[in-house]
């Protein structure tokens, strides 16, 4: 239960600085590296661990409580020579010059894991020899034939045309054709392979082990993390591309009967000269101490040109490089040490779970788990009218208990008097193994105890959570039926506060127990560190809102802000800034409005500095509460919502430019907005996001039939025009401004008309196109008289006058068309083409739509648009006869 040094966030799978920590203290030695080894010396053979020093090899016993010899470590000096066995993977030979505590001077070592092994050992034999006697040499490293017969399993041979290709601990599946190229620093094993005669590289990228604690505080518990960060990087430098493929992907061969877990993310890119299909791969719960991750990326590059002729095969061929992924060496378990990891809940949920149901170990703690669940059980079965519909012998049939064996106790595990948990809970803090000795500075020993305090809270509430009883008894069950009980409230919520654990966020202060309520107010949530789970359920349960009382909205807003504002993780702000975009807005009473003014400041700090994926949520929540609510919309104006909108809109994450548009969309109705906003950089941004994205509006015909096709038809980059056309509208409606866009950007009218005669007929994007194509002719005759010729016509005879299209109309795409045509009909040369194409048809054909019946405006303007182009026909024909 000891807190020892954290781990290290890279390094070996037996490199893990909490296991070296104690083996330094079994030895009294500075420890590198430890290995599960088998020991052979003369007719003597032993399990052991084989430990690398500053100065020396230690073998400990297997037990990790002595060595295996009095005094019996083995110098690096008196080390002359090492044999690898070349008849197998696992054998070598270790031949000393004076064993003196040794019975023989060859020791005969088989390790799971030799290369590593191997490679440790002389970093640290080259490293004792320069130290003591400063000169350099070569560590006496030989290969010869050990055993009488090869050992070695038979090689699983690789699909005809491919040949295995080794990096950094993992083999691969690459076609003949690839030829390993040098890199700046290297000229091999550099994971990078081109094949000269299609142009395609295959770059092949293995990062350091990280422990699973550890992903949290470097923002990668999800895979999805480590793929936006290799998206960015692919697109930095790039003006356009196209996100073809961004989804979770599979991996479908398992190659060498790896226990270890995997996950992938896989993503497709395209860019003006390349196509980038990018495999993401997860290795986790990795042998032999389970508690590692290790992320992987195949990225196979492929010309534009070759993509064309072979998209299929490159997406399949990049699979194939991904799905053959393996580890070249599989290390036996270190069943000991992990069963010492469980016993220190050094462990997540999903890891408690993970070990149980592949290895078949448990904590030590398990039963005291099980008295904590029984206590709560018993009760909730006894006052709770909701858990009747539980199996009536789930308290006396162990069959009910998850990854059960068959010697476990459950009917006879008793409850505790008043089911009270707080005695067991006092008992295990002050019995914590490992931190009762007064020896070691108290305020070490303090951090040691309240974090083991943590650890413990953690492990029971995944115990509540369905860890023993799955769905029939979980954190949910328990909240909700809290509010049933009468007699023992008091100690079921002293329970849920116990899970939850909100403690300083200074390790060294101790876990008090509180309200839930002054918690949140002694400070506010940012001080606190608590279980992110057990918050969620707390908070959909609404648990966290009854205590606020239902009409408190403002009080409970900002304990939502207050947690936004925390040191919890992506997954339970995500889940707030949820509740934030299902918030009621729309005809809300005054107080519920004012209440949604409380939580700005915490999602503006998110949208600002949060990843993409928590900006992108914490934007979708201000679209929400800024919908028709002014005094929001000010306070996002007066806490910076325009310059952290600025630097999202050069993000190249379509959701989050398609969020911050549309929040854009909200706060531009206004002039004084629009001006803040434009001071802040934004309209140049929006211009280059127009001409990257024009083409991409929805074609009115024709179905797709490959992933290129999405760069024709790509529903995302639909919205993110739509939003654009929105807000160049608004922005329009300021002369100022106006000028500003026609006369600085100058291709923008361009991209406008070439929107309006290319996207899906009748839909939002063409009438917002419309819509923005008319404030932009706004006192603008030289756009008029482009615009006129170039989308009258192709609007008016393949979708105006064509029923079938505008069946679809809705009555805000006619009230866009009917402003259109007015403000074009102003002049004359627009005129004589109505005319030419028809007015009256025209009229007759727009007055059919269903959406013109809806408009009361319609037959207003349709009278003075033919009024307009009659007169100007009329002044026309009088001109000529003149």
């Amino acid at each position: 239960c000891a807190d020892l040094p954290p781990a290290s966030g890279q390094g070996n799978m037996s490199s893990d600085q909490r296991v070296l920590a104690a083996l330094a203290s079994k030895t009294r030695k500075d420890m590198r590296y430890f290995d599960f080894v088998q020991l052979a010396v003369g007719p003597t053979t032993k399990k052991c661990f084989a430990c690398l020093g500053k100065h020396s090899l230690v073998f400990m016993s297997q037990s990790l409580n002595s060595e295996l010899n009095k005094d019996g470590e083995v110098a690096y000096l008196s080390i002359i020579k090492v044999v690898e066995d070349t008849e197998s993977d696992e054998n070598f030979l270790v031949i000393l010059a004076a064993p003196a505590q040794w019975p023989s001077d060859r020791l005969m070592v088989r390790s799971d894991n030799r290369d590593q092994l191997m490679q440790h050992l002389q970093c640290c034999w080259q490293t004792d020899y320069m130290w003591r006697l400063h000169k350099v040499a070569r560590f006496p490293r030989a290969r010869h034939a050990l055993t009488e017969e090869c050992l070695m399993d038979p090689a699983i041979e690789p699909f005809r045309g491919f040949a295995w290709r080794k990096h950094r601990g993992y083999e691969f599946m690459l076609p003949h054709a690839f030829l390993e190229t040098a890199n700046a620093m290297q000229s091999d094993r550099t994971g990078q392979y081109f094949n000269a005669d299609t142009g395609v590289s295959v770059t092949l990228e293995v990062h350091d082990l990280v422990t699973i604690e550890r992903l949290t505080h470097i923002g990668y518990e999800h895979i999805r993390w480590v793929a936006a960060e290799y998206k960015a990087k692919l697109v930095n430098t790039e003006g356009h591309f196209y996100l073809l493929r961004n989804c979770t992907r599979a991996k479908r061969m398992n190659l060498a009967g790896d226990i270890a877990a995997w996950y992938g993310w896989e993503q497709i890119i395209r860019t003006r000269d390349r196509v980038e299909l990018c495999m993401n791969l997860r290795r986790q719960y990795i042998p032999p101490l389970c508690d590692c991750v290790q992320d992987i990326a195949v990225i196979v590059s492929v010309p534009v040109e070759y993509w064309r002729q072979e998209e299929a095969h490159m997406v399949l061929s990049a699979g194939l490089i991904a799905d053959s992924c393996r580890a070249a060496a599989l290390p036996s378990m270190y069943l000991e040490i992990v069963q010492a990891k469980l016993d220190g809940l050094r462990f997540d949920e999903e890891g408690f779970d993970w070990v149980s149901s592949h290895v078949g170990l448990k904590p030590r703690w398990r039963y005291e788990a099980k008295v904590f669940v029984r206590t709560l059980l018993s009760l909730f079965v006894s006052d709770a009218p909701s858990f009747s519909t539980l199996p009536k012998d789930i308290l006396l049939n162990k069959k009910y208990l998850v990854n059960v064996s068959a010697s476990e106790e459950w009917s006879e595990i008793p409850v505790l008097p008043g089911h009270d948990v707080r005695p067991l809970i006092r008992n295990l803090l002050e019995s914590a193994e490992g931190l009762e000795d007064n020896s070691q500075d108290a305020e070490q020993l303090q951090k040691g105890r309240n974090l083991w305090h943590a650890r413990l809270a953690r492990y029971f509430a995944g115990a509540v959570d369905g860890g023993l009883l799955g769905a029939r008894f979980n954190l949910e069950r328990m909240i909700e039926g809290i509010g049933e009980l009468e007699e023992n409230r008091e100690q079921v919520e002293a329970a849920l506060m116990f899970l939850l654990h909100m403690r300083e966020v200074d390790p060294r202060e101790p876990w008090v127990e509180m309200k839930l309520r002054e918690y949140m107010e002694r400070g506010g949530a940012d001080r606190w560190v608590f279980n992110d789970r057990v918050m969620q359920q707390i908070i959909s349960c609404d648990h966290l809102k009854k205590i606020y009382g239902r009409t408190k909205n403002a009080s409970y807003f900002e304990a939502l802000a207050n947690l936004l504002r925390s040191k919890a993780g992506v997954h339970l702000k995500a889940y707030i800034c949820r509740i934030f975009m299902e918030t009621r807005v729309g005809g809300a009473p005054q107080g519920e409005q004012d209440a949604h003014i409380v939580p700005v400041g915490a999602l503006i700090e998110l949208f600002d500095l949060g990843n993409s994926y928590l900006a992108t949520y914490a934007c979708a929540a201000l679209v929400n509460l800024s919908h028709a609510n002014e005094h929001v919309k000010m306070q996002l104006m007066s806490q910076g919502m325009a310059p952290a909108a600025a630097k999202n809109l050069a993000s190249k994450d379509d959701d989050l430019i398609n969020y911050t548009l549309t929040l854009l969309v909200n706060v531009t109705k206004e002039a004084h907005h629009r001006s803040i906003i434009a001071n802040a950089g934004i309209l140049p941004l929006l211009y280059d996001t127009l001409t990257s994205s024009y083409h991409q509006c929805k074609p009115s015909g024709g179905e797709a039939d490959s992933l290129s096709s999405a760069m024709l038809a790509n529903s995302m980059k639909e919205k993110i025009l739509t939003h654009l056309c929105s807000i160049v509208g608004h922005f329009c409606k300021d002369e100022e401004h106006r000028d500003h866009l026609v006369g600085t950007f100058e291709h923008i009218v361009k991209c406008f008309v070439y929107i309006a005669t290319h996207a899906a007929h009748c839909s939002d994007l063409m009438g917002k196109c419309l819509f923005a194509l008319k404030q932009l002719c706004a006192a603008k005759n030289d756009v008029k008289r482009y615009v006129g010729p170039n989308v009258l016509k192709p609007l008016c005879r393949n979708v105006f006058m064509q029923a079938d299209s505008m069946r679809k109309a809705s009555a805000e795409f006619m009230s866009h068309v009917m402003q259109l045509l007015l403000m074009l009909a102003a002049l004359s040369d627009n005129c004589m083409i109505l005319d030419d194409i028809g007015i009256t048809p025209l009229v007759e054909a727009l007055r059919k739509a269903p959406g013109a019946g809806k408009l009361e405006t319609f037959e207003a303007s349709a009278q003075q648009l033919t009024l307009l182009v009659n007169e100007a026909v009329a002044k026309a024909y009088a001109g000529a006869g003149e």
